[in-house]
């Protein structure tokens, strides 16, 4: 995840390490899918600082470095505020937007993040040996990501999602429309088989109509689709829904359809269609 560096600029980075005083500032309460911006700063800054974002419980400690013990959710260096290292900068206070726009904080986890518990820590990087080392410089903090119950209800009464039609034939198009109570950033539709509802076969971002995502074609480009659309229609086919194993076509059988507002797991926030859809083998095979 992180660039090599040399062995003495490793050592100034170990030893400053112990005694740097840094500060975290951010509320400590955000509204789901809302980019989250978190201040720093520290009296001994070097390039290898980074912040970042942990899954937190209220049994966890916010002293204890979490580099060994926790995935990295979401991530960015200091000094340039992405993913890129730069040896010649440091900063010593700036501000971090996480909001899932390229140039990509994105860890182990999709934007935006769950309703849940999560701490920020102010890290630095090392490496011992030819392996990769994170040190806590100071005490984190927590951040908790809400989703209000009103909203929630919302989606349960007001968000639709159905297809256009109750039949196709393999290899058709599949149009659907969907309507959700509010946007948020990669929210998406689903189509699943009615006999395995947890997994979807094939998807689409709402806001894109596709899954490549909408940002600038990069090397560290991501697939997020940063665009939100609370109604509208999506065309699932054969040119928008290939990423590994896309599920495209269809094979014969009976689906439904799911709106997703979470992009990652637990998928606990979506409207299933009242109404499933028939694909059938082409009257001519």
């Amino acid at each position: 995840m992180f660039q090599s560096k040399t062995p003495l600029l490793l050592l100034l980075v170990n030893l400053l390490a112990v005694n740097a005083q840094t500060n975290l500032s951010f509320a400590k309460n955000w509204p789901f899918g809302k980019p989250v911006s978190v201040k720093f700063d520290t009296a001994s800054p070097t390039s290898n600082d980074y912040i970042g974002i942990y899954y937190h419980t209220k049994d966890d400690s916010l002293t204890a470095n979490p580099f060994d013990n926790y995935d990295t959710l979401f991530w960015a260096y200091t000094s340039t505020k992405t993913q890129e290292w730069d040896e010649e900068i440091e900063k010593s206070e700036g501000k971090i937007l996480f909001n899932g726009v390229d140039p990509s904080e994105q860890g182990e986890i999709y934007w935006p993040m769950n309703p849940r518990m999560y701490k920020v820590c102010f890290m630095r990087e090392g490496d011992v040996d030819g392996t990769e080392t994170g040190t806590l410089l100071g005490e984190c903090k927590v951040l908790r990501i809400k989703m209000n119950k009103n909203k929630k209800k919302k989606v349960a009464k007001k968000a639709v999602v159905r297809a256009k039609k109750p039949e196709y034939q393999v290899g058709d198009e599949v149009n659907v429309f969907f309507k959700l109570p509010f946007k948020v950033a990669n929210s998406w539709v689903g189509i699943y088989d009615i006999k395995n509802l947890d997994d979807s076969i094939t998807w689409l971002y709402t806001g894109c109509n596709n899954v490549a995502g909408d940002q600038v074609d990069i090397p560290s480009k991501s697939n997020d689709c940063i665009a939100k659309r609370k109604k509208g229609a999506l065309d699932f086919n054969a040119t928008n829904t290939g990423r590994d194993d896309d599920g495209w076509p269809l094979k014969a059988g009976t689906y439904t359809l799911k709106v997703q507002l979470y992009n990652n797991s637990p998928h606990a926030v979506y409207k299933q269609a009242k109404e499933t859809f028939e694909v059938k083998e082409n009257d001519d095979d």
